[in-house]
Parts: structure tokens; sequence; C-alpha cells
């Protein structure tokens, strides 16, 4: 935990955005703290992440709407191992940042982690969609990805198959949803088959080097050697 501590702490110096004008004080309380590993005193340890952490729990309670301090709480909070308080600000953040996409997906994989059983998690992401509406579509799309494998792995067949579409009507470049549309259907799983989603999957990680020897892999045994020289380079 105290390795997280600092890389967390170290990550906040060097995001500290340049000073462009009169900071309100919430502001200037959340800039104090991104500034506080630089200080003579501090020594990224856990003592420093919590008055960082103070500092920031100021900035919220002085601006509550600045979601910056929410976001950051939420952060020190996870590294010092307190996972509700956490979850808590973090689902503050998003309130104050609704267009968050990564910030919402990871509020619904913490709360997802924190519950017992399938069914509870289930349930929760039914709650989630019922404010659909107020939520990005990657967010519904993901929801609704979870339900259908909730479903597929309970044999549901129909259930699922309507959750995996509502997924990709949600969000086409959702391809786990997309793959396990494919599975549901009995799409056969040829190596021309896996060699799209490969290379899909390099569309939104292109620096995935072990996806590039695979996409590389799966052109030789289609019998494209010379194009797979390029995915090897």
């Amino acid at each position: 935990m105290l390795a997280h501590v600092r890389r967390l702490l170290g990550v906040a110096i060097f995001t500290a955005p340049a000073l462009a004008g009169p900071l309100s004080t919430g502001e200037w309380l959340v800039h104090l703290g991104r500034d506080y590993p630089l200080s003579a005193q501090a020594s990224l340890t856990n003592a420093d992440a919590h008055m960082t952490l103070l500092l920031m729990q100021a900035a919220g309670r002085v601006e509550p709407a600045l979601p910056e301090a929410w976001y950051w709480q939420a952060d020190l909070l996870f590294a010092l191992d307190q996972p509700d308080q956490a979850r808590a600000a973090l689902a503050e953040y998003v309130r104050r940042a609704p267009d968050d996409v990564a910030a919402h997906l990871r509020l619904i994989e913490r709360a997802t982690d924190a519950l017992q059983t399938a069914e509870e998690r289930a349930v929760a992401w039914r709650q989630s969609l019922k404010d659909a509406a107020a939520l990005p579509r990657e967010v519904r799309s993901d929801l609704h990805r979870r339900l259908a494998e909730f479903h597929a792995n309970r044999g549901e067949r129909q259930q699922a198959l309507a959750e995996a579409q509502a997924a990709l009507a949600d969000f086409g470049m959702n391809f786990a949803a997309r793959q396990l549309l494919d599975q549901l259907q009995g799409v056969e799983q040829t190596p021309a088959w896996r060699l799209e989603w490969a290379l899909a999957e390099m569309v939104v990680n292109p620096a995935d080097a072990a996806q590039a020897v695979a996409i590389g892999d799966l052109l030789t045994t289609l019998g494209l050697a010379a194009d797979a020289e390029f995915w090897y380079g």
C-alpha cells in the first residue's frame, strides 16, 4: 500500500497545473494539497498522504461543487485502503463531472467489487440503469454488458441476448459485448474471427505489444506470413 501512496503523491507533483490566475479558496487548497509532496517536510509516506487528504477534504467542505477535490479524495482514500469512503468520494466526483466516462466506469467496478453475490450485483446494475438518460452511452453499455454476462452465466440466453444487443445499441465499440453476442449466436470462432477481434482491440490500445504479436501469429496461421512481419517488428 505504501508503494501505491508514493506513486499517487508522485503523480500529484507532476499533474499540478501552472497557476493561470486568481484561485478560489477551494482551488487554492487543492493546489496546496498537490504541492505538499514537494515541501521540505514531505517524505511520500502514509502520513503525507493523510496530510494531502486533509487538504482535499477541506477543499471539498469550502467549495463542495469543486470536482477536483473529490477526485483526489477518492484516489487517496483508495490508496490508504479505505474503500467505503473512497467510493463515496468517487460518487461525489462523478456527480460533479458527469462526462468523465473513465470515472463512471471505475465507480461501477469498485461498487461491484464491494457486493458479495452476483444477484446483488445485477440488482445494482439495474438500479443504475433506471437513471440511464443521465449516464454516458459508454457507461450504459458497460452496465448492459455486465447484465448480459450475468444472464449468460445462468443459461438465460434470451435475456443475455437482449442485454448484449442493448449494450451495442448504446455503444457499438463495446468489444466485450460484441464477442459475447457472437458467442450467444453461435458464431464460429475461426482464426479469421479471432483476427478481426484482435485488430479491433488494437484500435483501442495500439501500444499493446502482446496483442501485436498475437495478430502476427494469427496472420501466420492464415498463411499471411509477409503481413505478419509488420506486427512482429
